[in-house]
């Protein structure tokens, strides 16, 4: 009775290790088919920024396939929010120009890993400065928060303070 109970066990986690092995393979080809803009949409932290970028008509930049990759330096919730008022006057429809600038100037051209971020040049033309302390990458004064997170068309790091456009 002990040997069967013995292989009952055995058996048991052995599928049971084998159904969560392929659950994680079925999770990492979902997160490697995902676009830039479905891997925020996925994100709770990025909602107001993608609310942003719907709302900029720019879906379409964040969607494409990964002959042009592109950089997302995505402003969590919380920095949108240090904006106040200066979103709202943003946000309507006659300052549509003001929410595709600060969008663009979020996104740098190529898949760049936060290692490899260096200063370089926002999709507006702005220069954005990188610099990196003690182990933490800043650019134009944004921490960057998360990083690297991948998806099919480029990479996402997420900052903590909005990269306003420069003019």
């Amino acid at each position: 009775m002990k040997k069967i109970i013995f292989i009952f066990a055995i058996l048991t986690a052995s599928s049971i290790c084998n159904m969560q092995a392929q659950d994680l393979k079925q999770i990492g080809k979902q997160m490697a088919v995902s676009t830039l803009l479905s891997l925020a949409q996925q994100n709770p932290k990025l909602s107001k920024f993608v609310t942003i970028i719907q709302a900029a008509g720019l879906t379409n930049l964040l969607t494409g396939g990964n002959a042009n990759p592109v950089t997302l330096l995505a402003p969590n919730n919380a920095a949108l929010e240090a904006l106040g008022g200066q979103l709202t006057t943003m946000m309507k429809p006659e300052n549509k120009q003001q929410l595709i600038d600060l969008v663009k100037n979020h996104i740098v051209t190529g898949n760049v890993s936060s290692a490899n971020l260096k200063t370089t040049e926002s999709s507006l033309g702005n220069a954005l400065n990188v610099a990196t302390t003690n182990g933490k990458t800043t650019i134009e004064g944004a921490t960057i928060v998360e990083k690297d997170l991948k998806a099919s068309n480029g990479t996402v790091h997420i900052i903590d303070k909005v990269i306003m456009p420069k003019y």
